[in-house]
This record gives structure tokens, C-alpha cells and sequence, in this order.
């Protein structure tokens, strides 16, 4: 990448471990071969030979779905999709006014979050919009679908607050809301307790029970995290720092284990391999780390 590297992904369906894909603020999405790190796959910001080259969007998101089909966000507000291997467009959609920040997939619906505050759902196989959700009063950082109940969706925003919504009630069920800086990503746990995580600038970490008002734990990290992924067998966590380190914990306790620097500015965003044996993280200093796991 020659710019802002601004998300990563893993073809987690496929369980294909040694390719990553990223996005940066030049347009473009590349897919890596890790065992080499070779460019093996390139969408162009102008993908569409029709497309203006000046003013070209950032691609701002990436999301690989269960049936192996990528999308994409773009600061533009489009949502596109395209086949895995990277051939085939399907589909090009206005979805938010400014930034799509955030893509979140799901077997029959498709989870968008934008700059305009706004959570979106599209349905997967006609890509029309289902419901509007006017989650926040600023970006939504982050979106997800509960794992074990799929009709409950939560998102976080620079707003300082925490959202969890039914879709089969319309209703939103709970907010918890930080009492500085804002919030940047959140996880779900894998545990019985299914217990939401979130990270931020100028704020705690803190593990949320949505029937409670306060947060069931928080840790003072005295540091900025723009990110958070849990691994895939759920007993561990990384988070991205903006000091450009990674942080590594482990679950349930959330107990610190180790702390690393990769990239001389911000982590934007991180992900793990499906096997748990690597982390890929990215950054405002247009480089990609590849972290190997040993616990």
C-alpha cells in the first residue's frame, strides 16, 4: 500500500488461513498471499470503466462473507460486492451518506454502519434495504450480530455510545453509553455469558451485560485502542493501539499478556487467521504486520 491501510479481512467461510485482504485510502483493495506476501488479487478504486478519475473514494471497509463473497465500503457512502476471486462485480449500492465504516454479514442480512450515525440492514440476496436504525448521533464505529441470536444487533460510535436493537421487534432494547472519549470497536464473547467488549480513545476498556446498567468489569489501559478482534476459539483477544502496538489478552479474566510494537502510527484495524496462529494487523503508515501466535 502507498496509503492509510484502513481495514483486513480473512475468507474465514473458505477457512483459508495464508490470504488476507485489505483496503486503503487510495481506493484500492489488495488480497496478500502470507506464505510469500505477494499481491496475488487487486480491485482498483476505478473498477467501474465508466468511473471518474478524479475525486476517486477511499475504500474504507472490508467484509468477507459466508459464501466466501467480499464487500466492500467506500467513503463515497457505496457498498459493492464482488465474487472471491475477484472477477465479478455484484452489486453497487449508495448506502450511507459519507464513510461506510463498517460491514457486518450475516447468513440473510447484510449490517452497514456510516459517518452519517446511521446503522443500516440490507437483505443479502436482493441487496434492498430493510430497516434504518438512527443508532447515533456521530460515526458508528463498529456493527455486529449477536451469536447466538442473530435478530439482535449491536453498533458503537464516537458518540460514546453502545446500542443493542431487535430487528424482529424494530425496537431498540438497551444503550449504554461511556462517560468520556468515545468508542472505536467492540467484540463479542464466546462463553455462555456472550458478554459484549469495548475499547476507545480517552476511555476503559469495559465487558458489558446488557441487562445490567454498568459495565460488569473495566481495565484502565492508559492507551487509545482503536480496535478489538476475539480469536476464533474465543479464548483470547487482541486489541490495536494508536501508539501503532499490539495488545494481547486472555479470556475470560480478560487478563493482559503481552504488548507489541508493529507500525510507527495508529492500528486501524486488525484480524485473526481462522486457525488462531497469526494476526494481521493495518495502519495509517500504510503497512501491514503479520503477528505469529505462540500461547
Amino acid at each position: 500500500h502507498s496509503s492509510s491501510v484502513n481495514d483486513v479481512a480473512f475468507n474465514n467461510a473458505g477457512n483459508i488461513n495464508d490470504i488476507c485482504y485489505s483496503v486503503d485510502d487510495n481506493g484500492n483493495l489488495y488480497q496478500f498471499d502470507l506464505n510469500d506476501f505477494n499481491v496475488i488479487g487487486f480491485i482498483p478504486a476505478n473498477d467501474d470503466e465508466n468511473a471518474n478519475s478524479v475525486n476517486i473514494p477511499k475504500a474504507t471497509s472490508v467484509f468477507i462473507g459466508d459464501d466466501q463473497t467480499i464487500f466492500l465500503g467506500y467513503s463515497s457512502g457505496s457498498l459493492k460486492s464482488f465474487t472471491n476471486d475477484l472477477s465479478i462485480k455484484l452489486f453497487d449500492i449508495p448506502a450511507h451518506r459519507g464513510n461506510v465504516n463498517c460491514i457486518y454479514v450475516y447468513v440473510k442480512y447484510i449490517l452497514t454502519g456510516g459517518e452519517d450515525g446511521i446503522v443500516r440492514v440490507w437483505t443479502r440476496k436482493s441487496h434492498e434495504l430493510i430497516i434504518q436504525i438512527p443508532a447515533h448521533h456521530k460515526n458508528v464505529r463498529s456493527v455486529l450480530a449477536d451469536l447466538n441470536k442473530p435478530n439482535i444487533i449491536y453498533s458503537c460510535g464516537e458518540d460514546r455510545e453502545l446500542l443493542c436493537f431487535d430487528l424482529k421487534l424494530n425496537k431498540r432494547l438497551n444503550t449504554q453509553s461511556i462517560p468520556n472519549g468515545y468508542l472505536c470497536g467492540i467484540a463479542q464473547k464466546l462463553d455462555k455469558d456472550n458478554e459484549i467488549i469495548s475499547v476507545g480513545v480517552n476511555c476503559n476498556l469495559a465487558v458489558w451485560d446488557f441487562y445490567k446498567t454498568e459495565p460488569v468489569q473495566e481495565i484502565i489501559l492508559n492507551e487509545k485502542m482503536m480496535a478489538i478482534k476475539i480469536s476464533h476459539s474465543g479464548k483470547y483477544f487482541a486489541l490495536g493501539s494508536s501508539s501503532g502496538e499490539l495488545w494481547l489478552f486472555k479470556l475470560p479474566e480478560c487478563e493482559f499478556i503481552s504488548k507489541s510494537q508493529g507500525h510507527s502510527r495508529q492500528i486501524n484495524n486488525l484480524n485473526w487467521s481462522p486457525d488462531d496462529k497469526q494476526i494481521v494487523s493495518i495502519s495509517n503508515d500504510s503497512s501491514i504486520c503479520i503477528w505469529n501466535v505462540y500461547i
